[in-house]
């Protein structure tokens, strides 16, 4: 115990100095290696897994491995004064989806200057990007597109040499072990199993049951946890989802009562929703919790929380999540 301690105060010190945060106040001591892991580290807006080794005569920084998720593109691109129009050919790209694909596409520059960059993409979306690297008014730089997703980034370089690298980076989040009981008693679940939390203000005209506050996920071998927290009690017109399009939880009210549910968006997993055992979902008033088998079709994939009445809806509060990381 007493090693664990000066182990926490020589973090400390070394935080306060250089700026790095331990994301998730957590860490591993093994007493046999003398290694500390910390799981997830932050420096600036980078993630990392950090091994330290200590001995008799210090400590020394073993490995250090990024957390970080992202997606590129690159290639070259020309850009015609004239027309105001740039063409970009991506030679490679590892994009599935939200990102530009192998290829040749135009974009149409709206407005230019030392700060701002606006342009209309492929799919006619007006896009506006800051600079963080470069200057003038001129495209060579870095740009970031100025967006409300606080759980990713994507940063445009083009180069003095012709080259372009479209960079989507997305922050993540570990999901910790729990032994999580359906029953309505939430004290088996901590603050830091809470993936979402608005702080963006009411959604929906803060009707009771429309307006998603707080999304928890934890797990253990066998199932993924949920527990979701609503601006008042559940709307019995509305659904409660978790997932994406291919796949996603659904939480809804069936001839009086709450059942939780796997569908598919597109067909392309299930035919069908598969209906889960009532054991599996509680709610108590304005939140619930559910268990749902542990999927991988959700790992290291883009997720999301959202309320609606389906697809035709009278309002939808939609939120993105970080990626999820399974220890």
């Amino acid at each position: 115990m007493k090693i664990l301690t000066i182990v926490c105060l020589i973090l400390t010190i070394i935080c306060s100095y250089i700026n790095i945060s331990n994301a998730g106040n957590e860490a591993i001591f093994d007493m046999e290696s003398g290694i500390l892991n910390i799981p997830k580290v932050i420096l600036l807006s980078e993630t990392y897994e950090v091994d330290l080794l200590f001995t008799s005569q210090g400590f020394t920084i073993k490995d250090v491995k990024s957390n970080n998720i992202k997606d590129i593109a690159s290639g070259k691109f020309l850009y015609d004064q004239n027309t105001e129009k740039i063409s970009i050919d991506f030679a490679q790209s590892t994009f599935i989806k939200d990102g530009p694909q192998q290829g040749k596409q135009s974009i149409v520059l709206i407005s230019l200057t030392d700060a701002q960059l606006v342009f209309l993409d492929p799919s006619g979306d007006r896009t506006t990007w800051e600079r963080i690297l470069g200057a003038g008014q001129t495209l060579i730089g870095e740009w970031q597109e100025k967006n409300s997703d606080q759980f990713s980034k994507t940063i445009l370089m083009f180069g003095e040499d012709g080259g372009v690298t479209y960079t989507k980076q997305y922050l993540n989040f570990i999901v910790r072990d729990r032994q999580i009981k359906i029953d309505g008693d939430y004290s088996d679940w901590s603050e830091q199993d809470k993936i979402f939390s608005d702080n963006d203000g009411p959604e929906c005209d803060n009707l009771p049951g429309q307006d998603l506050k707080d999304v928890y996920i934890a797990k253990d071998k066998i199932f993924i946890y949920l527990r979701f927290v609503i601006n008042g009690e559940l709307d019995s017109s509305f659904q409660y989802l978790f997932g994406n399009e291919d796949l996603h939880m659904r939480v809804y009210q069936d001839n009086g009562v709450f059942k939780v549910s796997y569908s598919s968006g597109n067909n392309t997993i299930l035919n069908t929703s598969i209906v889960l055992p009532n054991t599996y979902i509680h709610v108590t008033g304005n939140q619930f919790e559910a268990k749902l088998f542990n999927l991988e079709a959700w790992t290291n994939k883009t997720l999301y929380a959202w309320v609606d009445q389906g697809r035709e809806t009278v309002c939808r509060d939609n939120v993105s999540l970080p990626i999820l990381l399974m220890q």
